[in-house]
Order: structure tokens, then sequence, then C-alpha cells
């Protein structure tokens, strides 16, 4: 795919972004922009942060599957995580990174458009089910998270996962 830049810089593992343990009654996760949204996913469930590689078409594939690349011998397949969650296309840019997920024991790439922090939560800063999440992909939030004057859209990993 010739719009995605090359593999330039080392990839951040999940011991360079945060394996320390929460302390207990909190949860890490990784926050990451789409579009203007917010969005965070559990720290422990990101492999790897990675720079955008080159990646190699699929011929008719689905939409949200941007195509291939290789990590380290091994093929993973990328998604575009706006298009999964119906949010329009978007360039790809110098802020755009592919995070290293694991569905079952195959790696898959998510393209988004930038990785904004790790956020260090408490359960009681999640509201799980609000009422202002009635969207088509309702089943891929697992709630909403606020910080201060912060607001994140949590996503359920496992469910988006399955639907891939």
């Amino acid at each position: 795919m010739s719009s995605l830049a090359p593999f330039g810089a080392r990839a951040l593992s999940h011991a360079d972004v945060g394996s320390v343990a929460a302390p207990a009654g909190t949860f890490d996760v990784l926050g990451v922009r789409l579009g203007d949204e917010d969005y965070a996913l559990p720290l422990a469930q990101v492999r790897e942060i990675l720079k955008v590689p080159a990646v190699t078409d699929v011929p008719r594939g689905p939409p949200a599957v941007l195509g291939i690349l290789s990590l380290r011998g091994t093929v993973v397949t990328l998604f575009d995580l706006r298009l999964r969650l119906g949010l329009p296309s978007r360039p790809v840019d110098r802020r755009t990174r592919v995070l290293i997920v694991s569905r079952g024991d195959e790696p898959v790439g998510l393209l988004v458009d930038a990785v904004t922090e790790v956020i260090r939560l408490r359960q009681e800063d999640v509201e799980d089910h609000p009422a202002i999440i009635a969207t088509a992909h309702v089943d891929y939030y697992a709630g909403i998270a606020r910080r201060r004057d912060a607001l994140w859209v949590l996503l359920d990993l496992k469910a988006l996962l399955e639907s891939l």
C-alpha cells in the first residue's frame, strides 16, 4: 500500500509502555485518537506499538483490511480501526501508529491515528453502560472513562477482535 510510510523506528514493546503492575483497584489503558475522538483499550492487551511499516495489499479483502505486514517474519493482518468503528478513512501521517494485539494465538495490527498516553483509571472512573452510547457499533464499547475533564470511549477489544 503506497500511502503507508516505510518502517523506520524501533517498535515499542509492552515492556516499554508499562509493564509495572497497576496498584490494586486501578487498571491501565492506552489512549488513542481516531479522528477527533479519544478512545482507550486495555494496555495489557497491547503487545507492541509500531510506526506504520510497509503494507502489502490483499486483493478483494474486506474494506477494513488494509493489507498484511511482516513483523519479524510473522505475517500480520492490518485492520483500519476507524473503518471498523464506522468512522471515515483518513490518510496516514507521522502520528499514525499500528497497535499489535492478539486474536487468540494470532497477532493482529490495528491502525490508529495516534497514540496519546497511558491512563491509569480506577473502576469508579468508568461508566459501564452510558446512555449516550447508542450507535451501530455499541457492541465494541465497554464504557466511558472520565478523569478530570477528559473522556475516553473504552473499547471492548475482545468483541472487536471477534468481529474481524
